[in-house]
């Protein structure tokens, strides 16, 4: 009965049954195969997992045939704040078909394509298994974690075979644009931070988190409020466009620096005409980014391609285009819209996530042993007494 709990409790919270052990499984042989493999320069290559048995498989997500997994490398300049090599990253990479409703496919569903990024000093001219084992060992913790997180991609794409062009496009867009203003940069990494994607794989991240820390109920609090994830929502929770264009305020220069490269653009002399342009020129960037990459998923073959798109093709696309640039007027009402959904999804997903709390380890119970007869003796002296004078 209890095992019953924890899976309904765990299906309800968003964690697939068994997705840890399937990444703590997947980490181990990560280790075991890069001890046998010989790793010469810094050439991607990639390792392949067969699912024999079911080894990896997870709740009902069971007839996947293996788990690829693409190592992947970055040269870059040491400093004082990086040094080493580092993990940049780990990712799903999924692949998809454009349908006729315009929707796009998940194919190869047989296959879980996976990838660790790795950054390395130019100092190093080449990486061995070693050096790679050591690292992912280093961030042990976080790699797990990480692989919970990408294996739950890979099942939502099972779960839920197709997607819509538009989310997959905003998507994309906020994952890889930055600006060079922290303030802005930091916006735009909270579009993608609260995306429905994200949501998605998050509970099954920190629960890795919390199975590996072996975090009981009366550590949860302290653990949940310490948590990236956690205190990146909190963070979002607590944006405010007006604090956001007072802190663009103080930096003159970047804004001036952005806006000089605005083709055809004539610089005001106030600083509050420079952050409205500023802010009208990012939605206007970021709708027209989200367009070029629908409009790439849309061209699925040679022909549109060399000649354009379909009129049925232009017709979901100029739709799609009205619909994200519906602020067009008055841009500044798109950073206010964005404002009031982070703080709705946020909150939101701060509140499932506390219900985590349900899958913690349960508190300890203290058993004290007594004598039972100096426990005996002691009651009855504690008891009062009634004396007749």
């Amino acid at each position: 009965m209890r095992d019953l709990i924890k899976k309904i409790l765990k299906e309800e919270v968003g964690v697939p049954r068994g997705i840890t052990d399937s990444a703590q499984k997947l980490y181990n042989d990560i280790i075991t195969r890069l001890k046998r493999k010989i790793v010469t320069g810094n050439s991607n290559f990639s390792l392949a997992f067969k699912n024999t048995n079911k080894k990896y498989s997870f709740s009902d997500y069971e007839d996947f045939e293996n788990i690829i997994v693409e190592f992947e490398f970055d040269g870059y300049d040491e400093s004082e704040t990086h040094k080493g090599i580092l993990v940049l990253g780990l990712g799903h990479n999924g692949q998809s078909q454009l349908d006729d409703g315009f929707k796009l496919n998940n194919v190869d569903t047989d296959k879980i394509k996976l990838s660790i990024n790795l950054a390395i000093p130019v100092s190093i001219n080449e990486v061995d298994n070693k050096i790679i084992i050591k690292t992912l060992e280093d961030n042990k913790q976080m790699i797990i974690s990480s692989l919970s997180h990408e294996l739950k991609h890979a099942y939502d794409g099972y779960k839920k075979p197709s997607e819509t062009l538009k989310q997959r496009s905003q998507y994309g867009v906020y994952s890889g644009v930055r600006f060079g203003i922290e303030e802005i940069d930091k916006f735009v990494y909270y579009l993608y931070f609260i995306t429905a994607i994200e949501n998605l794989v998050r509970p099954s991240e920190i629960y890795s988190l919390m199975q590996q820390g072996e975090i009981s109920q009366k550590d949860f609090l302290n653990f949940i409020s310490s948590n990236r994830t956690y205190s990146t929502l909190k963070d979002i929770n607590k944006f405010s466009l007006d604090k956001m264009i007072e802190s663009l305020k103080q930096k003159p220069e970047e804004v001036d620096n952005f806006l000089s490269n605005v083709e055809d653009y004539e610089m005001p002399d106030s600083m509050d005409e420079k952050i409205n342009d500023l802010l009208k020129v990012i939605y206007f960037e970021l709708q027209k980014r989200t367009l070029q990459r629908a409009h790439t998923m849309l061209t699925n073959n040679f022909f549109e391609a060399m000649f354009g798109l379909s009129d049925e093709k232009m017709k979901f696309l100029n739709s799609f285009e009205s619909e994200i640039l519906r602020f067009k007027k008055n841009p500044l009402k798109y950073f206010e819209f964005q404002e009031k959904k982070f703080k709705f999804v946020s909150e939101k997903m701060m509140k499932r996530l506390s219900k985590l709390y349900s899958l913690a380890k349960p508190n300890p119970i203290k058993l004290v042993h007594k004598d039972p007869v100096t426990y005996e003796m002691k009651m009855l002296e504690s008891k009062p007494r009634n004396i007749k004078s």
